[in-house]
Order: structure tokens, then sequence, then C-alpha cells
């Protein structure tokens, strides 16, 4: 299909469909005589990229979906989040002006604006339209990144329920501490977000095939020993541990939350049957050694040492690969200093 029949089709001007070709967005065969031959699939892109701009998603970040398409959830949350907090500083600047009309004479000059006093004006909104009207999603997001190897089935209507029990839990859980998790996430990039999810849904896989646990087993003390000896990981742990690591492990120990993960994807119970076996030989390995004193002492007692599946230990089994280790501890320090 040639491009005046596209943009009377899908609704665009040409001109825009050309700066999306020269984006690299769309990838249309060029003819001898320099016209665009549109196939079907090229087609459907265009309609994917009005949908996206319509919802004021970037150039930018359109371009990341399609490099990262696992990771759409992931760029889409981002962008309401940007889009959220823009609209908040817009409003603030409307109040502002606002103030600064209400402050002035008729006559006023910039010498009244300079006697307001800087309290008066705010730099985001704290208007409570917007969280009323435009609720976060932040806790999907999290739940995602969460049960990332446990995301690969196919929802139907009651997955979709089981899907919307499973955030909401999420959300009153974490309470007040959602917000380190929020800025943790929105830190990161598209690759970054892959790696970690890849990570965690490989690892998983490879214990539900294996009948053999012990290389699992072995792969967990290696894993608690750079919690020892590896500094950079150490200091994460310690100061994620009150306000994401609990949290997180608190939300997975319910007898209903666990049903309703086994239920949304059958590989849960499978994965959740041998992960409690390999802690339970890990647990017993280390159990009233000096390497527990050690790892009780290197981490401040942020650790509690017990058999159970989501004891601190299923944590510990991913964490050096987690989104945990792919921002700066500054940048740590920061998300957990600005919820203190």
């Amino acid at each position: 299909m040639r491009i005046h029949e596209v943009a009377k089709q899908i609704g665009l001007t040409k001109k825009a469909i050309h700066f999306y070709v020269s984006e690299g967005l769309v990838h249309p065969l060029k003819l001898e005589n320099n016209y665009y031959e549109f196939t079907s699939e090229d087609i459907n892109r265009l309609h994917q990229i009005l949908f996206f701009r319509k919802a004021g998603i970037s150039i930018q970040t359109i371009k990341e979906i399609y490099d990262y398409p696992e990771a759409t959830n992931f760029f889409l949350h981002r962008s309401f989040h940007q889009l959220k907090k823009e609209i908040s500083e817009k409003l603030a600047q409307l109040q502002n002006l606002e103030t600064i009309l209400q402050s002035i004479p008729p006559n006023g000059t910039p010498l009244d604006v300079e006697k307001i006093p800087v309290e008066h004006f705010k730099h985001q909104s704290e208007d409570i339209w917007i969280e009323s009207m435009h609720p976060n999603f932040d806790e999907r997001m999290i739940a995602i990144l969460i049960l990332a190897p446990f995301m690969d089935v196919q929802v139907d209507e009651y997955k979709q329920y089981l899907w919307d029990k499973i955030f909401n839990d999420l959300k009153i859980q974490f309470k007040n501490d959602l917000s380190v998790l929020t800025n943790i996430i929105y830190s990161l990039n598209g690759n970054q977000i892959r790696e970690s999810s890849s990570f965690q849904f490989n690892l998983f896989k490879q214990i539900s095939q294996q009948e053999d646990l012990k290389p699992f087993v072995n792969y967990l003390i290696q894993c608690t020993h750079q919690l020892i000896f590896e500094e950079n990981i150490r200091q994460r742990w310690i100061l994620l541990y009150d306000p994401v690591i609990r949290p997180i492990l608190s939300f997975f120990q319910t007898t209903s939350q666990r049903k309703r993960l086994s239920q949304y994807n059958p590989l849960f119970e499978q994965c959740a049957l041998k992960m409690e076996s390999i802690i339970q030989k890990c647990v017993q390995l280390i159990k009233n050694t000096d390497f527990e004193k050690e790892l009780i002492q290197k981490l401040d007692g942020k650790i509690q040492i017990d058999e159970s599946l989501y004891s601190d230990f299923f944590v510990i089994f991913t964490f050096h690969k987690s989104i945990y280790t792919q921002c700066t501890l500054i940048e740590l320090e920061k998300f957990v200093s600005k919820d203190a």
C-alpha cells in the first residue's frame, strides 16, 4: 500500500508517516522510484504508534518499547509516572501565577512580586484532584517485576481477577514503603529491566526442570558468601532490608497469596516446593556454624535465618542480579532517605 492510502486509512498525515520512517520506527520497502510500499505489518505498527502518541508517549520511549517489547509495561508505567509529575509541576506553576496575581496591586511591578514570601510558591502541586482522578499504578509495575519469572502465561478472565487481587494486596502490604521501590524501578532503563527479569525467569525455569537440587543449594551458599565478602552487595542489602526486602517477603508469606500465585501460573508452585527444599538444605549447612555468626555480624543483624520458603534466603537467591543492584549505591541511599 502506498503512503497516501496508508495516511487516509490510519488518519495520519504523510509528513508524520515520513517522520516515523526517518526515526526508524517503521521500515517500509523503498521502491526504485523512491516511493514507499507499506505492508500490513507496517500499517499495524503505525496504528500502535498512533495510539502511543495519543497517550503522550515520547518518540524516544516508543523506540525503547520496540527495542525491548517484553518491557512494554515498564515503559508505559514510567511514562504515566513522568506525565503525572509534569502535570503536577504545571499545576503548581498555574497556582504560583494565581498567587502573584492575587498579591500585587493593579499597578504592580516586579518589585511587588519580590515582596511575596517565597514559601507561598510551590514546586509541585499538592492538589488531590490529580490523585483522585488518576491514581498511581506503581504497585502493578512492582508486582510485574517481582513476579517476572511467572508472567509467561495466557491471561484469561479468571487469571485477570487473580492478578488484580495480587497487585492490590501488594499495595496494602507495602503501604508507605512503595516509594522506595518505585524510585528504584523508574531509575532503570529497558536493558537493565530485561537483564534482571531474564535472569530470574531462566533461573526458576531451570529449578522447575531439574530433579537434582544440589547445584542450586551450592549456588545459594555462594550467593550468601557474596553478602559477606562483597561490600557493594552487602551495603545494598543492609540499606534495603527494612524498606524493601522484608515487605516483599511478607507479601509472599500468606497462604492465600501462594494459592493465588499457583493458580495464576502452576510453575510457581513447582518452583516453590523445590525452593523450599533448597533453602532448608542451605540453612541446615550453615546453622550453628561460624559462618552463621559472621553472616549475622556482617549484615548488622539484618537477616533472619530460618528454613521456611519465604525466609531471607528466598531473596538472597537472586539479589545480586536483581533490580536492586542495577542502580548505584548513591541512588539507593537517596531513594531510602527521601522516604524516611
